[in-house]
């Protein structure tokens, strides 16, 4: 009898792990030339801050190292960032499921499964537009809640 409850049981799961994308600055184009946006200056400062993501929401690099340019010049700052990164993510999805006869062609298939099983969120890149208020601040989440689903599937 427990056999027939308790054994069966099929298990999946998916692990993605990503590290976070290199950043990149802009800041408005002063030398009305090409596209609307360019590399702001810096002098060759660390733009990297200590502690933890949630204690640098509000401030996750150093955005007092950053100046827009002077009206018809160009920038100094590399086209990436490089000593800091987006953020990563780890993400885990999980299913169990059994398939239950019903006779020679048919099957139940009974499934649960969860998306993003730890719920941990994982934050979006700050915002990089040096002209911008909201320079180096992380204003959003990149990932979806935990989600959890449920289902009967009939198999012939």
């Amino acid at each position: 009898m427990a056999d027939a409850v308790l054994g069966g049981w099929q298990l999946d799961g998916i692990i993605t792990m990503s590290t976070g994308c290199p950043l990149r600055p802009s800041a408005s184009n002063t030398t009305q030339a090409g596209n609307g946006y360019l590399r702001p200056n810096n002098d060759h400062e660390s733009v990297k801050l200590s502690g933890s993501v949630v204690e640098r929401l509000d401030r996750y690099f150093d955005t007092s190292v950053f100046r827009r340019p002077e009206p018809f010049t160009f920038g100094n700052t590399g086209r990436l960032l490089p000593d800091i990164r987006c953020l990563g993510m780890t993400n885990w999805d999980f299913s169990v499921f059994r398939n239950f006869s019903l006779g020679e062609p048919l099957a139940l298939q009974v499934r649960g499964e969860c998306f993003y099983f730890t719920n941990a969120p994982v934050f979006a890149s700050p915002n990089t537009a040096v002209n911008n208020r909201n320079l180096g601040r992380i204003t959003s989440q990149a990932n979806a809640p935990r989600q959890i689903q449920l289902g009967v599937k009939l198999l012939w």
